[in-house]
């Protein structure tokens, strides 16, 4: 039986939460704004 993730959760402290979301965004990372 093998287990995949489905979703990953990270908090990371941040300077500039817009500029984060971009490079996240950029590298293929979807968000929840809830």
């Amino acid at each position: 039986m093998s287990l995949t993730a489905k979703n990953i959760y990270i908090n990371l402290p941040v300077k500039d939460l817009r500029r984060s979301t971009e490079f996240f965004g950029q590298i293929g990372f979807q968000f929840d704004e809830r």
